[in-house]
C-alpha cells in the first residue's frame, strides 16, 4: 500500500469540508481569539497601528501570511465568510504538507507500514485535525501541528541550522516554542543505556511532593481562579484529583533515569548554537521594538499565572487532564503512557535534548487545555513510533487503533445540527454558557472548559477505548521488549 494514500485521503476530507462542512456561528464563525487574528488578516497595519495587547505579538504571523496573500493575488477579505474560508485554506494546505513531510519522515526511519499508520492517525485522526482546524478555523494552531511536523523532520536527520529557522519562524505562531527548541540544538549527544540510579528513587516522589505544594499553594494561598467560564475547581473531588496527579507525576518521573540524562548533556554544534542565539536575539530584538509601537496596555496572562494555573487546573476535576488529552489527540496518547518507558529510551538514544524535551512535554501535559502542546506533540509521536517498532504490531491492532481514533475525533458529528446553531453570532454575555450545551459539544473537549456532563461523557468514551487497546496491546517482538534500535542520519 503506497504511503501517499494517507495524505491523499486527508486532503480529500478537508476538501469536502471546505465545500460542505459546517462552521462556527458564533462571531460569524470567526470564534473568540479568531475574531481578533481575522480582523488582522483583514486589515493587517489598521489592526497593529490601533494597538494590540502584548501577548498576540507573537501570534500573528498566520494572519500576516494570509494578508500577504489576499494582497499579493487580489483576493477580497471584506466577509467573515471570506476570511473563515482563507484560513480553512490555509490550514489545509499546511497539514497536507504535514502529512507529506510524515511520509518523508516515516520512510527515512524505515518504520514498517502498520507503525507508520499508527503514526499518521496519531498526528491527523484526531479531534484537534478533522473537526477543531475545520469548525474553529480562524487560529495558529494548525501552523504549530505543521511546523511540529516539520521540526520532527529537522530533529531526526540532525539539521540543527534548519531547526533553528523552523523554530523562530514558528514563534510568531505560537508561545513556548524557542525553549522546547533550545534543547533539541544544544544537547544533540545521545544517552548511554538505562541503569538505575540514586536519584531515579528518590526524584518522583520529591517531584510528586513537589507539584501538591504547588497546587495547594495555588488553591489556598494564592486563591487562584479560572478563566471566566472555565470550570472551578471541586473541591469535593479534590483528594481523589491530586491523587491522580501524584501518580501521573511518579510514574513519569520513574520512567526516566535523570542523572543519565542530565550527565549526558554535552554542547553540540557551534555554527547551529550560534545560529539558534543570534535568530533567538533577533526575534527578541523585534518584539521588543513591536511592542513598543503597537502593543496597549491590555493584560491577557503571565507566566506565573500560566505556571500556577496549570497546577491548579489539573486538579479541577479527577484526571481531567489525562481525558482532555485524550478526547483532542486520540488514542495515541494512550500508548505513549503504556508504552512511556521505551519512548523515553528511543528519545534518549537519539539525543539528551530529545529527553529533556520529552520531559519538558510531560510536564507541559499537566495543563489540561491541550493546545499548549500542539508544536511539541509531533516529535513525541515519532519517538512513540520508533519506540513501538519493538513490538509486534499487528494489522487487527492497527484497525482497532484506526477506529478509536476516528471514534474520539467526533468528525461524524454535526454540532450544528446538535444545536450550536442557537448560540447566535454574538456577543456572548453569559461565559457560563460554555459549561452547557449546546456549547459543550465544543468545549467539553477542552480540559478547562469542561462540564461535569461532558468529563463524564469523555470518561466513558476514553475507558472504552483504552480497554480495546489494552486487550489488543501488541507483545514484544521475541518476547521481549529491547531498547530501540533505528538508523537516524
Amino acid at each position: 500500500m503506497s504511503r501517499y494514500l494517507w495524505p491523499a485521503a486527508l486532503a480529500l476530507y478537508l476538501a469536502f469540508y471546505l465545500f460542505f462542512g459546517e462552521r462556527l456561528p458564533y462571531n460569524g464563525g470567526l470564534g473568540f481569539d479568531g475574531y481578533f487574528y481575522g480582523t488582522l488578516a483583514q486589515d493587517f497595519t489598521g489592526v497593529l497601528n490601533k494597538g494590540i495587547p502584548e501577548y498576540y505579538l507573537d501570534r500573528i504571523l498566520p494572519s500576516l501570511i494570509i494578508w500577504l496573500c489576499a494582497k499579493g493575488t487580489g483576493l477580497s477579505l471584506v466577509t467573515t465568510d471570506q476570511i473563515v474560508d482563507a484560513f480553512r485554506i490555509y490550514n489545509s494546505l499546511l497539514l497536507i504538507g504535514a502529512a507529506l513531510v510524515w511520509v518523508r519522515l516515516s520512510r527515512r526511519l524505515k518504520l514498517s507500514v502498520e507503525v507508520a499508520a499508527i503514526g499518521m492517525a496519531a498526528m491527523f485522526i484526531n479531534w484537534t485535525v478533522l473537526k477543531q482546524y475545520q469548525y474553529f478555523a480562524v487560529q495558529t494552531d494548525a501552523t504549530a501541528l505543521a511546523a511540529g511536523v516539520a521540526m520532527s523532520a529537522c530533529v531526526i536527520e540532525r539539521r540543527y541550522v534548519l531547526l533553528a529557522f523552523v523554530a523562530v519562524l514558528t514563534s510568531f505562531a505560537f508561545k513556548a516554542v524557542m525553549p522546547f527548541a533550545a534543547l533539541l540544538i544544544l544537547f544533540p549527544t545521545s544517552v548511554p543505556e538505562r541503569e538505575i540510579t540514586r536519584m531515579s528513587i528518590w526524584l518522583p516522589a520529591v517531584a510528586a511532593i513537589a507539584l501538591v505544594i504547588i497546587m495547594l499553594y495555588g488553591i489556598f494561598w494564592e486563591h487562584f481562579q479560572p478563566a471566566a467560564a472555565a470550570a472551578p475547581v471541586s473541591l469535593t473531588a479534590l483528594p481523589l484529583s491530586s491523587a491522580v496527579v501524584v501518580a501521573y507525576v511518579y510514574y513519569a518521573v520513574r520512567s526516566f533515569s535523570a542523572e543519565r540524562i542530565l550527565t549526558s548533556c554535552r554542547l553540540g554544534r557551534l555554527d547551529a548554537i550560534g545560529a539558534f542565539v543570534a535568530l533567538w536575539a533577533a526575534r527578541a530584538a523585534t518584539l521588543a521594538a513591536m511592542a513598543r509601537i503597537y502593543a496597549n496596555n491590555t493584560s491577557i496572562v503571565d507566566v506565573k499565572t500560566f505556571l500556577i494555573g496549570s497546577a491548579v487546573l489539573s486538579v479541577a476535576k479527577p484526571g481531567v487532564f489525562l481525558i482532555a488529552h485524550l478526547v483532542v489527540f486520540g488514542p495515541a496518547f494512550f500508548l505513549l503512557l503504556w508504552y512511556l518507558r521505551p519512548v523515553v529510551d528511543a528519545a534518549a538514544r537519539h539525543s539528551a535534548g530529545a529527553a529533556l524535551f520529552l520531559s519538558a512535554v510531560l510536564v507541559l501535559s499537566l495543563n489540561p487545555e491541550s493546545r499548549t502542546m500542539t508544536f511539541t506533540y509531533p516529535l513525541v509521536m515519532t519517538f512513540l513510533c520508533i519506540a513501538i517498532q519493538e513490538f509486534n504490531i499487528s494489522w487487527r491492532f492497527v484497525i482497532a487503533f484506526l477506529v478509536c481514533s476516528l471514534l474520539l475525533s467526533r468528525c461524524y458529528l454535526s454540532l450544528n445540527a446538535l444545536g450550536m446553531e442557537e448560540v447566535g453570532p454574538g456577543p456572548l454575555t453569559d461565559y457560563g454558557a460554555l459549561l452547557r450545551f449546546p456549547w459543550q459539544w465544543m468545549f467539553m473537549n477542552i480540559g478547562p472548559w469542561m462540564g461535569w456532563v461532558g468529563y463524564v461523557a469523555n470518561l466513558a468514551m476514553v475507558g472504552l477505548v483504552a480497554a480495546v487497546l489494552f486487550a489488543l496491546r501488541p507483545p514484544p517482538v521475541g518476547g521481549k521488549a529491547k531498547s530501540p534500535r533505528v538508523t537516524i542520519c
